[in-house]
């Protein structure tokens, strides 16, 4: 009988234990933020970061290398406190610059960053040109990571995404953004993901 509750006692403990190890990021939701014939855009939360996946399904030429305006790049702006206009060293975001690098910046205004860096984030962002599930032809696939920490809670995540195809322009997201095919940035509409 003793040897009963014994067991029974390690199975409950060995069970408490497995269900505590749990991988910190593993995803908890995930939200499609667009989904046309040129982009997708996901989002997947974890505990601790919120993953965005952004591909350009239409752009199938690799410029991922090179300067301005014979690349491919990206910028993600991050109203921190949703409320609609840039503030001043507050709101900040990411993006690729000449030859893959990642900045991260606060905002100044509607055409001006801070220089690179000064925003301290563990952000992360990467690029690959690749065949997916959406599509057999190789494109760009952009994939960032965003730590909660840096938005210091502020929910939802109020944001505008740009990217630009090598010699096309830009194209912004949400796209009845009133600065769709520039790089000026507002943020009279944006992308908004509730965390």
């Amino acid at each position: 009988m003793k040897f009963n509750h014994l067991l029974l006692g390690f199975i409950l403990t060995l069970l408490a234990l497995l269900t505590s190890c749990k991988d910190n990021n593993e995803p908890h939701i995930s939200t499609t933020l667009v989904n046309d014939q040129t982009h997708n855009i996901t989002v997947i939360e974890t505990n601790d970061n919120l993953e965005l996946t952004i591909e350009v399904l239409s752009d199938t030429t690799n410029n991922l290398m090179g300067n301005f305006p014979n690349i491919d790049l990206i910028k993600i702006w991050i109203d921190k406190n949703a409320n609609g206009i840039i503030d001043e060293d507050f709101d900040w975001g990411i993006g690729i610059l000449d030859f893959n690098e990642i900045c991260t910046f606060y905002l100044i205004d509607s055409i001006t960053i801070s220089g690179c860096g000064i925003f301290d984030s563990d952000a992360d962002l990467n690029s690959t040109f690749t065949s997916s599930s959406l599509s057999p032809n190789n494109h760009i696939v952009w994939n960032i990571s965003i730590p909660k920490k840096d938005l210091d809670n502020s929910k939802p995540l109020n944001m505008v995404i740009k990217t630009f195809a090598a010699n096309e322009g830009y194209t912004t997201f949400p796209k009845n953004n009133i600065y769709q095919n520039s790089s000026i940035i507002s943020f009279d509409n944006v992308l908004s993901v509730d965390w």
